[in-house]
């Protein structure tokens, strides 16, 4: 049976895709990528994502290689899973398909509008596999109002598209199975985490016997006015905020659990899952801290050790740019220090700022991996990603 692994989603500028083209011409190596918008774990290694470029590093190998590229286009969603790829660039109107061991390359046309008013949009905003089919969400606007359109496309090489189901609204987590929107009251109205009059939130889920709606949430009156996602969801367990209130869903016990959580949409990168627990760090005058929130609602909160004094390079900066987890324990990549606690609170930091050279700045992503964590690095107009091995960490730490 083929591991799903669920895709990732880019939000590519023109600015950015020009920048990464200069630097996708320059050499990448086992511990430097050059020029792509985030990294992608799958079965099959590592993805570069962004630019004109689809880019693996298998795993166990130490090199990247160019998978396909689209001159002058930009990479903007990819999937994968223990066999296969699955890519879409901005302009090109076709889902590409990938078996790198294989060398085979296929194509299908992206799905089209059908029964929609004419629109200012129309984007793949999600990819999957499914078995021998795929799964296309295609998302469109007309107006201020967003619709989201989900497909199955069988990949026996007809590219046939069924249409599976249809949802206005604003996107709070969505995959090859399982996608959670919130609704507006009034659909002519835009509904995003900037803020809506919010009629409730709709979970769609796929399944052997065909598309099946719930309501997850109803607004009783005019409480509803934002939503936002809950990063590092998946299928086992999603999360989302709607104004003052944090929500857990667990899809296959359809177990639905709400706490206080007040997160706005300038802070959700600072919140997400890590396991069961909910994670959020702040800064305040200097000071980091550090809430975990478990599952039975217990919270415990650690203020992370400042830098020693007078060390200028990790002094002057408190910026949260990277939260996550190395096995059991999280860590934190905060102005120029990464930081990694154990359940009990004990720290563990290490000066990343060597690895910033002149004039770049830290691009606030940061993918961990088995063997390493990929620090995003800000280079002019491009981004690049370092790594830093765990074993490195663990030798040079204090």
């Amino acid at each position: 049976m083929k591991r799903l692994v669920l895709s990732m989603s880019v939000v590519a500028t023109v600015a950015l895709a020009e920048g990464h083209a200069e630097r996708e011409g320059l050499s990448s190596t086992a511990t430097r990528l050059r020029g792509a918008d985030t990294i992608m774990v799958t079965p099959l290694g590592l993805v570069a994502v962004g630019g004109s470029s689809l880019r693996l590093a298998k795993s166990g190998t130490i090199s990247w290689e160019l998978v396909y590229r689209i001159e002058g286009d930009a990479l903007s969603r990819i999937a994968g899973d223990d066999e296969r790829l699955m890519a879409v660039w901005e302009k090109d109107p076709n889902v590409h398909v990938f078996v790198p061991a294989k060398k085979t390359h296929v194509t299908f046309p992206k799905p089209a509008p059908t029964n929609l008013p004419p629109l200012s949009l129309w984007y793949v905003r999600e990819l999957g596999f499914d078995g021998d089919s795929a799964v296309v969400m295609m998302s469109g606007s007309a107006g201020r109002n967003a619709t989201h359109v989900v497909h199955r496309v069988s990949l026996d090489g007809s590219g046939k598209a069924i249409e599976l189901f249809r949802q206005p609204g604003y996107s709070l987590y969505e995959s090859s199975r399982v996608f959670v929107f919130a609704v507006s009251k009034e659909p002519e109205k835009k509904c995003d985490n900037g803020g809506c009059n919010m009629s409730g939130v709709v979970a769609w889920q796929l399944t052997p016997e065909g598309p099946r709606s719930k309501l997850l949430v109803m607004a009783k009156g005019d409480e509803l006015r934002w939503a936002g996602p809950l990063f590092g969801s998946n299928d086992e367990r999603i999360g989302f905020f709607t104004g003052g209130r944090l929500w857990r869903w667990y899809p296959a016990s359809d177990r639905l659990d709400s706490s206080a959580g007040s997160a706005y949409s300038g802070e959700l990168n600072r919140y997400r899952f890590v396991g069961d627990e909910v994670v959020t760090v702040k800064s305040n005058g200097g000071v980091t801290t550090l809430m975990r929130l478990a599952k039975d609602g217990t919270e415990k909160t650690v203020t992370l050790a400042p830098p020693p004094r007078g060390d200028v390079d990790t002094a002057w900066d408190t910026n949260v740019y990277g939260l996550g987890a190395r096995g059991d324990r999280l860590f934190v990549h905060v102005g120029n220090a990464l930081v990694l606690l154990d359940a009990e609170g004990r720290q563990r930091s290490l000066n990343v700022e060597p690895i910033l050279k002149r004039r770049n700045e830290w691009a606030g992503v940061a993918i961990p991996t088995k063997d390493a964590l990929w620090l995003g690095v800000e280079v002019g107009a491009g981004r690049d990603y370092v790594q830093l091995s765990w074993s490195d960490f663990d030798k040079r730490a204090r």
